[in-house]
């Protein structure tokens, strides 16, 4: 992670009784959130090297704007 960057995955914890949020490492009792963008990208790169020939662009880019819609 750069500088002033968010990072890709935080993990909270939900403390409703005392209306806190407690930031963590990812064990059992955190819930897990991802990065939109970030997962995007990911998606994106995993298509593009599984399921697509080369030249594909369009159909990459048709995904990543349907991906942003939702």
């Amino acid at each position: 992670m750069k500088a002033n960057e968010a990072p890709e995955k935080i993990y909270i914890n939900p403390n409703i009784e005392n209306r806190i949020w407690l930031i963590g490492n990812g064990d059992i009792s955190f819930i897990e959130y991802t990065r939109t963008d970030a997962f995007i990208e990911k998606a994106k790169k995993y298509i593009a090297n599984h399921f697509l020939a080369p030249g594909m662009d369009n159909e990459i880019k048709d995904f990543v704007n349907y991906m942003k819609e939702k």
